[in-house]
């Protein structure tokens, strides 16, 4: 089941430092949430990795995968999840 996600674990996706933290001390959780541009995002964490799924205010699905060391050694975008209106 996914828990809302916390400022704290936001303020740790700035370094790889807090990256690393987040796998250490989250491991095996789902979070969901809003990123700093006020957009949806699932965290999944696992043991030496976690994704960020992000449904871009433009649409777009972004996935990041973050390493061990913190470091983002993916993205890549899963299609639309919703399509421009037309004015």
């Amino acid at each position: 089941m996914a828990t809302e996600i916390t400022k704290e674990v936001l303020d740790k996706f700035n370094t790889a430092e807090g990256r690393k933290d987040i796998i250490k001390d989250y491991a095996g959780n789902i979070f969901v949430g809003k990123n700093v541009d006020g957009e949806d995002i699932t965290v999944k964490i696992g043991d030496d990795r976690f994704a960020v799924t992000t449904y871009q205010n433009n649409g777009w699905i972004r996935v990041n995968e973050y390493n061990k060391l913190g470091q983002c050694d993916t993205e890549m975008y899963e299609g639309k999840w919703k399509e421009k209106k037309n004015d």
